[in-house]
């Protein structure tokens, strides 16, 4: 319902949906108290209060007057429940210390001054609306609005009003963080005696309440049922209820008894399922919201609103009846639906807090049992599969717990830094159904739920290495965000403090090593987050990196000055698109531009070639669009001017020596050649620390099963794009019988002693070539050798089946080789990588499983990866 229809059904007597009124403006009013002074620990009475309040005088406020009367009565109630907390009082709802400063601050301004403040920065009230609140005249809101921001910046030390404005900015994000939900004993005490107008309205409507029910309706008119969860008490059993049962498309009695049967059998047989005993079920935030709804939707004045639109009703009781199910049936009430982008974030939301409390409980068990527990050890370690397979030598709790699993959406995993379980979600039913639509949005929640719990007190529960790519994951996922729900903010705070834990430590993993180095897995990861993130990301750490790698990987100012705030506010700076221009070369431009080939003038490209070939003078390159100096680098090797193609490739870490990339140098096919059209997005470039990477587009003719890289184009500095260094080496083998037997020969010296040292100045191709030709004579032990480290660890026989799986052709049997390696082509350790693709003479369905492998760059030369399809 809308907030006025819910508002004039509660005045009606209703009450969930007073109940349902009350929770949608619940955080917005405790948030309100806390900032004007409520202490944590009272926020629960004040709320009571103010909907107490409301609760008495219901039938006398109009309902498009509501949400003013509202804030009356929470403006009213501060001068009971307000008051300066001690210096000695431990906060407990703001993280950030920045926060805590501008909090206190915000506690000094004088009472009247501070509701103003609050109401307009925090609660986004006009002045207009704020003048009917308090009293004032809209001239004074604005003249104390001036003064409370300029006390602010004084008490803060803070040099500009802009600075002033962002503080506030970011403390508002923090007390949309603050959620303080209400148990069902503190909505039991201090019941006042007297009866308020909606319990009269409720007891007047139906038979007399029981004396809980009475007592909950004195309370507080039933307001947050989802948390109360009282909803069966009231034994509405719709006894107006008289539609037709033999009439299409019509409410009838029987399929509201069917409803109700069905919900009462899912939520009887859930907690079996689940493993978990009924009194616990019961508490289950989830289980008291699922029964609150149904409450609502089955009331007398829900079915009559609805009798005319069964097909909402029907809707509405599908999703209650999803709500009190286990994660497993949610996952298959999905069978046989598409849930569109926005219901299936909903789902999602929904899935996740559900099994977020079913792993406290299991968690808690674990915890209590951890004796017992340790004995499920395999080759010394803790084996979640030894445990799921001697459930029944567990206690009696820990069996149906464990048993429950597949119900609960669970899966046992074990703790980085203690000898102890914890819990994962199986995420593999929601991955395979097809009910979900998976838009970008949708698709990386599903993935961060996977990985969660991300860190304990101990630190980080996930792996290092693997940690660098859920942040990113995390982050894309942030910045694309287009609100702050419940469930932005909750990942805000653990990709904020994965954050820190990744670049601070902890305790059980700290980043600096006895002699004081940043251990070498964290200076891999970070350099990894440098390569893979987004703006926010880069800005925090690549002043940290790069003071690091010059200090040896000991010492930075930036690290020790980094605030665990920082990562947010650079990430608010990133959605507020104002993060960018702080950013190296953060003022470039890219703009569209798409060059039809066949059509284009390269008059100007002549000109820029003759210029540039006189001393090959960078800064002639500078502000040239990117496209040209493509056009540049593509007419320098049609007129195999190799040197001026070394001075346009970019210098990033990868260029070879000049006399190298000379004597190495191949002419390339021309861009014309397969390539129709080339295009630029706007401001379609990506950040790799300092260094700008723009990927032009580019749409091909024909095409054999292989084409080389897309060239890549690199900014550095001084506002110049230059062509990223690409190995490209492209064998057609009948045209070229000088390679091939080249490759036989290197590969007869090889197989005599399988020496190392000859293949560390051997190319990518030749390696590869060899790799083949060992295949031809079936020199198995060959291709081990030739293969990566990994590689060489595998079970000889293992090793064979793979190759056989993979389909690896003969020597003899392909036509074309090409092996290419770009600047972005690195492996975990940054060590530079690429890939060997062919075409076949003729095409086989036994090598249809793939037509290329990886090589990887080592310490003595290029090595084959790993082929292991699984």
């Amino acid at each position: 319902m809308r907030e006025k229809e819910l508002f004039h059904a509660a005045q009606t007597g209703d009450g969930a949906a007073f109940g349902e009124w009350c929770r949608n403006h619940w955080s917005r009013i405790g948030q309100f108290g806390y900032q004007n002074g409520v202490p944590p620990g009272d926020l629960v009475l004040y709320q009571e209060a103010v909907y107490r309040a409301i609760g008495k005088q219901l039938l006398k406020i109009e309902v498009d007057q509501a949400e003013q009367a509202l804030y009356i009565e929470a403006i009213a109630a501060l001068k009971e429940y307000a008051r300066q907390t001690s210096s000695g009082e431990r906060e407990e709802l703001l993280r950030f210390e920045e926060d805590l400063e501008m909090h206190r601050a915000i506690q000094q301004l004088a009472e009247d001054r501070r509701v103003i403040f609050t109401l307009f920065y925090f609660q986004h009230m006009d002045n207009e609306a704020i003048a009917l609140l308090t009293g004032q005249s809209t001239e004074k809101i604005e003249e104390e609005l001036a003064k409370a921001v300029e006390f602010l910046a004084d008490a803060l030390q803070l040099e500009s009003v802009g600075q002033t404005m962002k503080r506030i900015e970011f403390l508002e994000k923090s007390y949309n963080r603050i959620q303080v939900h209400v148990q069902e004993e503190d909505l039991l005490s201090g019941v006042s005696e007297e009866e308020p107008e909606l319990a009269k309205a409720a007891v007047a409507r139906n038979a007399a309440p029981t004396k809980k029910v009475a007592a909950l309706l004195v309370t507080a008119g039933l307001f947050l049922t989802g948390v109360i969860g009282a909803s069966f008490v009231l034994n509405d059993e719709n006894p107006k209820i008289t539609a037709s049962a033999d009439k299409e498309d019509q409410i009838t009695r029987e399929l509201i008894e069917d409803w109700r049967a069905q919900y009462k059998e899912a939520r009887k047989t859930a907690p079996e399922r689940m493993g978990i005993q009924q009194e616990m079920f019961d508490q289950f935030g989830y289980v008291k919201e699922a029964d609150a709804k149904l409450k609502r939707i089955l009331s007398d004045k829900n079915i009559k609103k609805m009798e005319n639109n069964p097909k909402i009703l029907e809707e509405e009781m599908t999703k209650a009846l999803v709500s009190i199910e286990t994660p497993k049936g949610m996952v298959a009430s999905l069978s046989g639906t598409v849930l569109p982008a926005e219901e299936a974030q909903e789902f999602l939301h929904e899935y996740a807090l559900k099994t977020k409390e079913i792993m406290g409980v299991v968690d808690t068990a674990l915890l209590a049992h951890q004796e017992e527990l340790a004995e499920m050890k395999f080759e010394g370690e803790l084996s979640p599969e030894k445990l799921m397979g001697n459930q029944k030598k567990m206690p009696e709790e820990l069996q149906h717990l464990l048993a429950g699993m597949h119900e609960q959406g669970l899966m046992i995993s074990t703790h980085p830094y203690e000898e102890r379980f914890i819990l994962r979600r199986n995420m593999d039913a929601l991955f395979s159904n097809e009910g979900l639509s998976m838009d970008f949005y949708t698709s990386e929640y599903t993935h961060l739920l996977q990985n969660e719990p991300y860190f304990d007190e101990q630190g980080l529960l996930v792996d290092v290495e693997f940690m660098s790519y859920v942040l990113n994951g995390m982050e894309r996922a942030l910045i694309e965000s287009e609100n702050y729900s419940r469930l932005y903010l909750e990942f805000e705070y653990i990709f904020q403090h994965s954050f820190w834990l990744m670049v601070k430590g902890s305790d059980a993993d700290p980043i600096f090593d006895s002699k004081g180095v940043v251990h070498k897995k964290y200076q891999t990861a970070w350099k990894q987050m440098l390569i893979q993130s987004g703006n926010p990301m880069i800005y925090t750490l690549l002043p940290i990196v790069e003071e690091m790698e010059a200090s040896g990987w000991t010492k930075s100012e930036s690290y020790d000055a980094l605030a665990y705030t920082d990562i947010v506010q650079a990430l608010y700076l990133e959605k507020a698109q104002q993060l960018a221009e702080k950013m190296p070369n953060g003022d470039v431009k890219v703009e569209h531009r798409m060059v039809d080939l066949a059509n284009f003038d390269f008059t100007e490209t002549e000109k820029l070639y003759e210029a540039f070939s006189q001393n090959h003078d960078v800064a002639l390159l500078e502000n040239v669009d990117p496209l040209d100096i493509l056009f540049l680098y593509y007419y320098a090797n049609n007129q195999e001017d190799k040197e001026m193609m070394w001075h346009l490739t970019a210098d990033n870490g990868w260029k070879p020596e000049k006399d190298q990339f000379l004597s190495e140098w191949r002419k390339q096919p021309d861009l014309s050649e397969n390539v129709r059209w080339v295009e630029t997005a706007k401001d379609g470039f990506e950040r790799n620390g300092r260094t700008l990477f723009l990927y032009p587009s580019m749409g091909y003719g024909m095409q054999g099963v292989i084409s080389e890289p897309t060239p890549k184009l690199i900014m550095s500095e001084n506002h110049t794009w230059l062509v990223e260094n690409q190995l490209v080496e492209s064998y057609v083998l009948e045209e070229e019988p000088e390679f091939v037997a080249k490759v036989k020969a290197l590969y007869e010296k090889f197989a005599i002693d399988f020496d190392q040292d000859m293949l560390e100045d051997l190319t990518a191709g030749e390696i590869s070539g060899m790799f083949f030709y060992a295949r031809e004579v079936e020199d198995y032990a060959a291709m081990q050798k030739l293969s990566d480290e990994d590689v060489l660890a595998l079970d000889a026989d293992y090793f064979v089946q793979q190759l056989k799986v993979r389909g690896v052709p003969k020597l003899s049997e392909i036509g074309r080789l090409l092996f290419s390696s770009e600047t972005l082509h690195y492996d975990l350790n940054l060590q530079r990588s690429g890939r060997i693709q062919y075409e076949l003479k003729e095409a086989d369905a036994e090598y249809m499983m793939g037509n290329g492998h990886a090589l990887f760059q080592r310490d003595k030369g290029w090595r084959i990866g790993n082929m292991d399809m699984y």
